[in-house]
């Protein structure tokens, strides 16, 4: 099992990325292969046409449900178990908005947060989420983390968003993977208009602390496009 990690701000092309486009020349991940998980609420759709037909989000898994919505973490450290150890049809799980599991724990207490509430957040954060996805396991599952971002300071980098400091004084979730891509988007004139477009950054730039072993990809800038950074990790991982 492999983890990779996307990291970015809001509509910066993470959950398109991960999804075929022909339109838009992005190879994606097979959806037959995929399951997805939200943890966004019921306000993010997949970019995906008939996606409802697609991944079935009022099927179980056991039914063929490819989908599911939730910011519970003992649920989503339930669904990876079960991914892990019946699904093996299952290639690539995407937990998609992570950073919504902390902060709305913490926005949905209604009485002031306490260190033991900070505790329980990091603590089931970890257990039931990042300890399973990071457990060295044979399993041929490719887990995709993605995450929002915070904006550096003068002295500071790119981090990925958590919920406060008790996660980040013991931990950077950053040195956990060796596969860590950060979002960019720049704007170019085509035939007079403004286009965004839309990439992942394969090494640091700048404020940028992205990673990737050594030889993996030859540029530093690559489309956003998580089927073409699959297809080089396979490549690198099995390359004699």
């Amino acid at each position: 099992m492999r983890v990779i990690v996307v990291a970015g701000p809001v509509s910066s092309g993470k959950t398109t990325a991960l999804f075929p486009n022909e339109q838009l020349g992005i190879q994606g991940l097979p959806l037959d292969q995929m399951y997805y998980l939200s943890c966004a609420g019921s306000g993010k759709e997949l970019p995906v046409k008939g996606w409802r037909k697609i991944f079935k989000p009022e099927s179980k898994i056991a039914e063929g449900g490819r989908f599911m919505r939730t910011r519970d973490p003992e649920i989503i450290g339930q669904l990876i178990e079960q991914i892990i150890t019946k699904h093996p049809d299952i290639k690539y799980l995407v937990i998609d908005d992570l950073n919504y599991v902390q902060s709305f724990t913490v926005l949905n207490k209604t009485t002031k947060f306490e260190y033991e509430d900070w505790r329980l957040l990091a603590t089931r954060f970890f257990s039931q989420i990042i300890n399973r996805v990071t457990e060295d396991t044979p399993r041929d599952l490719t887990v995709i983390l993605q995450f929002h971002i915070e904006r550096p300071t003068e002295t500071s980098d790119f981090k990925i968003k958590t919920a406060g400091k008790m996660i980040d004084n013991y931990i950077e979730l950053e040195g956990l993977v060796s596969w860590l891509f950060f979002t960019y988007t720049k704007e170019q004139i085509v035939d007079g208009k403004a286009v965004t477009q839309y990439f992942y950054l394969t090494n640091r730039l700048g404020p940028y602390p992205a990673k990737s072993l050594p030889g993996a990809f030859a540029e530093t800038m690559i489309k956003s496009d998580m089927g073409q950074v699959i297809a080089a990790v396979d490549a690198y991982s099995n390359e004699n």
